[in-house]
């Protein structure tokens, strides 16, 4: 046995897979919602037996446990490889040791540029003046210094290329492509010289970029604040969540996340022993980040800046989180900036008012009524417009009930005039949403495709010999589905029985996605108990269909040889044949 089998054989797919997604068991099988687009029915399908999973939906993913976290964590396969073998405990062979991946080389890059920013920080004189800010003036201590890596990155153009390139051997390309450098006019120049720095690493702890701060000194000399990595091969600002791999545990501890804005923001809340918080780097909080944090906590509660609580940007994430199936609630600061300001002048009041953090749509609620005053015609307009689209995206009819009396009575008026207004602006939007994006459509199966995709499903799930019969030679016409007919014949020459877990183990690489959908397509009761009888019919169908290809075929041929003066009475009579049978099949 080689490694991938024996790994896949140790890791349960189903333990790995319900770490990023709820699964429901679904008779044999679990369902759960595809973790890899939107969707309110669940599509997403995994089988313990058969150890793959598959999406029905949108996307129509599918594939084994390297898949799987490939496609989830963003790992090239290598790197997907070396993670579940540490998991199950495989000692790989070498086929599966180093050349590294792309992206494990950038976030060695990545490592070492951290490493060497804390050693400055924290150990040489160079890091001085920036370890006594963050130590007296935001009262950080060495602890969480150490825990979260903080660095410092010396005022010196070409320090990290330095260390980098000549000194730890790296490509400057490399250094160039996760953005720790830009090329000068002098060689590669420190895209954060003279800051603070803050690695940012994604939830498995691999750094991924850097956000750098300049020193208060610095402030005011037509300096950016903040600097961040730009895009690259391992870093995207909306799919990252800066503390996540130190606080992840928490969060499922705690069952919800407090979402912050920035980095010192998370810092002071978990040194003041709030360790179940993130920070989104920007009020900005994206569909991605949401999904993310889908996978360690059902609710998450958002601490925003003063400056941020009627931004435009903080409405559409708060929707988005909502979208995710996130429960969301909002906390605002009062006199405080923001919630480093906060946790640190009164930790314990700043946890009420997380614990006392009202549902999202009360939070809208309540910031339309602040901004505008209900007692005049121009404030109540503002209110409608404010809370109108807002209350009739709420998917839950019970729960937009709720808050349309609730907007009424605050309102003073009836709840159908509020309900009204609310339907008219949901009725636009859907409208609006129905209109279609593109003039291209979207393929659809031919019928015969969907008719040979049903029989085979049906076959390999109650009888796969159906398959092999000579009955069935011939009669399929998908290549795809050919190819697996083939298989399936080779299989069952070396086998009595017919295991669904050991064809797709034997099938090639390029077919065990389509044999895997069709393995796993739900069938119903009904089907199964008239699996015999259906199947007949499904065979006659495809019969059926070719016999009225013929026909087509044959009375053409007839026209045109009628129209030539040729003799076509044996095409006639092969043609009433054809007739005949095509008849017999559909009486049958």
């Amino acid at each position: 046995m080689d490694s991938l089998e024996e790994i896949k054989q140790k890791i349960d797919i189903v333990s790995l897979i319900s770490e990023y997604v709820q699964l429901k068991r679904a008779g044999r099988n679990f369902k759960a919602l595809c973790p890899f687009h939107q969707e309110r029915t669940p599509s997403f399908v995994v089988s313990p037996e058969l150890q793959i999973w598959h999406c029905f939906g949108t996307c129509s993913e599918g594939g084994d446990v390297f898949k799987f976290l490939m496609k989830i964590e963003g790992m090239e396969f290598g790197e997907a490889v070396r993670t579940l073998s540490q998991r199950a405990g495989v000692k790989l062979t070498p086929r599966f040791g180093p050349p590294q991946g792309e992206k494990e080389q950038l976030y060695k890059v990545n490592a070492a540029a951290a490493a060497f920013y804390h050693y400055l920080l924290t150990r040489h004189s160079v890091g001085s003046a920036a370890l006594s800010y963050l130590k007296k003036e935001r009262g950080l201590r060495d602890d969480t210094l150490a825990r979260f890596e903080l660095g410092f990155s010396p005022d010196k153009p070409d320090a990290i290329a330095q260390f980098l390139v000549e000194k730890k051997g790296y490509k400057g390309e490399d250094v160039q492509r996760v953005g720790l450098v830009v090329q000068g006019d002098k060689g590669l120049l420190d895209m954060f010289r003279g800051r603070i720095v803050f690695p940012l690493k994604n939830e498995r702890g691999n750094v991924v970029g850097f956000s750098g701060r300049v020193l208060p000194k610095d402030e005011g000399k037509n300096l950016a604040k903040y600097v961040n990595s730009p895009e690259t091969p391992v870093y995207q600002k909306r799919r990252h969540l800066f503390g996540l791999d130190v606080t992840r545990e928490a969060i499922k501890k705690e069952e919800f996340a407090l979402l912050v804005e920035g980095e010192f923001d998370l810092l002071s809340c978990w040194q003041a022993g709030i360790r179940n918080v993130v920070a989104i780097k920007g009020t900005a909080f994206t569909e991605e980040q949401a999904r993310l944090l889908t996978r360690f906590t059902p609710e998450a509660v958002l601490a925003l800046d003063s400056d941020s609580a009627g931004d435009e940007a903080t409405t559409l994430g708060i929707e988005r989180a909502l979208e995710s199936g996130l429960t969301v609630r909002v906390t605002t600061l009062g006199a405080f900036k923001d919630p480093d300001e906060a946790v640190r002048a009164d930790p314990a009041r700043f946890m009420r008012k997380v614990k006392n953090a009202v549902g999202a749509y009360e939070f809208f609620i309540e910031r339309a009524f602040a901004h505008f005053n209900p007692r005049e015609g121009s404030g109540v307009a503002a209110i409608s417009r404010e809370l109108a689209p807002l209350l009739a995206r709420i998917p839950d009819a019970i729960l937009q009930a709720h808050y349309i009396r609730l907007v009424a009575d605050k309102l003073r008026l009836s709840e159908d005039a509020v309900a009204s207004q609310v339907e008219k602006v949901r009725a636009k939007e859907s409208v609006r949403a129905a209109q279609p994006k593109s003039t291209e459509t979207l393929p659809v199966k031919p019928r015969r495709e969907l008719v040979e995709e049903q029989l085979v499903s049906l076959a390999l799930q109650t009888n796969a010999r159906f398959l092999t019969g000579e009955e069935m030679e011939g009669l399929l016409r998908m290549t795809v589905i050919v190819r697996i007919q083939e298989e399936l014949k080779k299989f069952l020459a070396q086998s009595k029985k017919f295991s669904p877990r050991l064809f797709i183990e034997s099938l090639p690489h390029e077919l065990t996605e389509s044999a895997a959908s069709l393995l796993l397509a739900q069938l119903s009761p009904q089907e199964v108990n008239s699996a015999p009888r259906e199947l007949e019919r499904l065979r006659a169908q495809l019969v059926a269909a070719d016999l009225s290809t013929q026909i087509e075929e044959i009375t053409q041929k007839i026209k045109a040889h009628e129209e030539k003066g040729v003799d076509v009475r044996l095409e006639q009579e092969e043609l009433a044949r054809l007739i005949v049978h095509l008849g017999a099949l559909k009486r049958a």
